[in-house]
């Protein structure tokens, strides 16, 4: 499977690999096989969120820790070097490091059944395109800036930025974030100042800071 026909199958059923919003914790660790980041909620343990490098997942409830929300963080395949080679032997899916959303809606068409997409212009920079029945948000660059090439570490405009499943899909603006301790990843690399997120590169436990 390449990266299109994943997001598509995403956008068009609200699942990843068959797991998703109700899914237990249990049945995301059964399918994602990628060294993750869990990021605890420290003071009431009622929330959960697992940083898979390309996907993330937020759950709830500490005691069942069911997905609530998920995203697919297209804009770090650019990044974070080998995240695509690793994700690829992992879950078996292509991933190149840009994704149009031209791409991605010529296979949503192929799909019988496919839903609607409803487009939203108001969101400063990117165009949201939601579709209600599986509560699945694209969020494509909409900025005046064509991929940068000779740079290559930042989508252009048309390119997909991210999937967000879940009730509370919709953009979300970069931030830095404190993640908690790393399994199965790799060790920090000094970030360019561009970066986005800081590469990861070990087999080791640790402690590292994003910029989603």
């Amino acid at each position: 499977m390449d990266g299109a026909e994943f997001i598509a199958s995403a956008i068009t059923t609200g699942k990843l690999h068959g797991v998703g919003i109700g899914s237990s914790l249990a049945e995301v660790e059964n399918v994602f096989r990628a060294g993750y980041v869990d990021d605890p909620d420290a003071e009431e343990n009622l929330s959960l969120r697992r940083d898979y490098g390309l996907v993330e997942f937020s759950f709830n409830d500490g005691l069942a820790w069911t997905v609530v929300g998920a995203s697919i963080e297209i804009h770090r395949l650019a990044v974070v070097e080998d995240l695509a080679a690793e994700w690829q032997e992992a879950q078996g899916v292509d991933f190149p490091e840009y994704l149009t959303w031209n791409e991605i809606a010529a296979e949503i068409s192929r799909i019988p059944g496919h839903p609607e997409l409803t487009p939203r212009t108001d969101q400063t920079g990117y165009i949201e395109y939601r579709s209600p029945t599986t509560r699945v948000s694209a969020l494509v660059v909409d900025g005046d800036e064509e991929r940068d090439e000779e740079r290559d570490d930042w989508p252009g405009r048309g390119d997909v930025f991210s999937i967000a499943l879940g009730q509370g899909a919709g953009p979300r603006a970069p931030a830095v974030r404190h993640l908690g301790v790393v399994r199965g990843a790799r060790d920090v690399d000094r970030p360019r100042p561009w970066s986005r997120l800081w590469k990861i590169r070990s087999n080791r436990y640790m402690s590292l800071v994003t910029v989603a």
